[in-house]
């Protein structure tokens, strides 16, 4: 898969596929989950389609001042200044079983970096 795309989970009805279909989601969703619908739907056997699951990018968001515009207990916001910061998107880097602590640890780190950098 070339670089520039997202990674992805693709699934073949059939050999040589005549049609394709991008199944879209959210964004930190992961295609691992959406794939599980193919079989499912019960498609004839006679169609092949290539079905692409991307693994959605994470979009890390820093929101200030919103502990006061919408304190705790309160039903509705009052007024006051807020400022949203977007940051770049990233990935998360997939890791075997094996190491899935060491995974977590790492893309937390990761995370906590995004948020000092708004601070």
């Amino acid at each position: 898969m070339p670089a520039d795309l997202l990674p992805a989970i693709e699934i073949e009805t059939a050999p040589s596929p005549d049609a394709t279909v991008i199944w879209m989601h959210g964004l930190g969703d992961d295609g691992r989950g959406w794939s599980e619908v193919v079989p499912t739907l019960a498609l004839p056997p006679h169609l092949a389609i290539r079905f692409i699951f991307p693994h959605a990018p994470i979009m890390p968001v820093t929101i200030k001042g919103g502990n006061r515009v919408w304190p705790k207990g309160w039903r509705l916001p009052r007024m006051g200044k807020v400022v949203v910061t977007y940051h770049p998107p990233y990935q998360v880097e997939q890791c075997e079983k094996d190491e899935t602590r060491a995974c977590a640890r790492r893309e937390s780190e990761r995370l906590a970096a995004v948020i000092a950098s708004a601070l």
